[in-house]
């Protein structure tokens, strides 16, 4: 690995609401920002099982299977690169990161 010591503690996301609403209901922003010297790609989040936004995010962006997530497709983000997206629900989720691959 040599001096590339990333993991997923170097993957930070969150979110708030955006104030804007769809069909009553709140948008809310998300981030993901790799905070990591190295390449960090196949990032998966967990805790998706229930996402089910009414307006969906575009799979490009990010893609639901089952209880896992992933970001863009597997691509792989530049150090701190920041990823945004929005979906509509009436509750905030809470994206937990899974795993990575780390390229240096």
């Amino acid at each position: 690995m040599g001096i590339c010591q990333c993991n997923l503690g170097d993957i930070q996301s969150g979110g708030q609401r955006t104030g804007r609403y769809f069909q009553g209901k709140p948008e809310w922003s998300v981030f993901v920002h790799i905070n990591c010297k190295c390449q960090m790609g196949h990032i998966t989040f967990t805790n998706c099982k229930d996402f089910n936004p009414i307006v969906p995010v575009d799979p490009a962006i990010f893609s639901k299977a089952g209880n896992l997530c992933l970001l863009k497709r597997g691509q792989f983000l530049q150090p701190n690169e920041t990823v945004t997206f929005t979906y509509v629900s009436d509750l905030p989720y809470i994206f937990s990161p899974y795993y990575a691959k780390v390229k240096c």
